[in-house]
């Protein structure tokens, strides 16, 4: 008579082997959730771990946002990330319907309607919209680009106060004006941070030419010395701070152990 434990073992290496299976997970194409961790590597959304291997359903390809048929999918026309705009994917080319036109780089478009394209492929409205081939800006926007886009000058850091304004390394556009955030110092039309940026150490202009920025002040390497408008130098050995930061080496001659030779 067969004992209940010869029969218990095998059931539950079977049910070790299933629960494992099952836990390598799987997704639909292109469908939300995060990917499962599969021998080296996490997969992709609606990828599956088969083997060690992370694999999407037959007929499906494997991009960075999901699985996809690439034949069909107009997001995805023929190859990962090549968007049909407005048209569909057929046969993995992209068919563009009655009044569109294939903008490159844009995908299928109506000139007419397309905020993206309007009136003509890569005319943007920005934050508009598109109206009969013209970009028709809302309340208290205006139209910079020669009218291909709409802009709040109040807000948009691209056009702060006017049409072409822009504000420069980070700066924000507030009322009309580019103020930097808070602990930052305007400097040649941007903000810096004077504690750690190394082009603006201490006082906007300031370069610390290879060095760090500590507190303000410029830190170089050991043996290296920093100079006034020219940054880490090697007083040894550099022609134009030669033994003492200004002393250039001229008419042909190196620098050599701090002297002009």
């Amino acid at each position: 008579m067969t004992s209940i434990k010869a029969i218990w073992v095998p059931l539950f290496a079977l049910a070790a082997v299933v629960l494992g299976h099952a836990g390598c997970g799987s997704n639909g194409g292109g469908t939300g959730g995060k990917g499962v961790v599969c021998g080296s590597r996490n997969c992709n959304v609606g990828e599956a771990c088969v083997g060690g291997v992370c694999e999407c359903s037959p007929g499906l390809i494997s991009c960075t946002s999901g699985c996809y048929d690439l034949s069909s999918d107009p997001a995805h026309c023929g190859m990962c990330g090549h968007d049909c705009g407005q048209g569909t994917c057929v046969s993995g080319q992209c068919v563009c319907g009655t009044n569109q036109v294939m903008c490159p780089g844009a995908g299928c478009a109506d000139l007419s309607n397309d905020p993206q394209a309007c009136g003509m492929c890569g005319r943007d409205c920005g934050s508009g919209t598109c109206v009969s081939g013209a970009c028709v800006c809302g309340t208290g926007q205006v139209a910079c680009q020669n009218g291909s886009n709409c802009a709040d000058l109040a807000t948009d850091p691209d056009n702060c106060g006017t049409c072409g304004h822009k504000c420069d390394n980070g700066a924000s556009c507030i009322s009309g004006q580019c103020q930097c955030l808070s602990g930052e110092t305007t400097c040649g039309g941007g903000c810096a941070d004077l504690a750690t940026d190394t082009h603006n150490c201490g006082t906007c202009g300031i370069d610390c030419g290879g060095g760090t920025c500590t507190v303000g002040v410029c830190q170089c390497l050991p043996n290296v010395t920093f100079c006034t408008g020219f940054g880490c130098a090697d007083l040894q050995t550099d022609k134009q701070n030669c033994g003492t930061c200004g002393h250039m080496c001229t008419g042909g001659t190196h620098c050599m152990a701090g002297t002009c030779m």
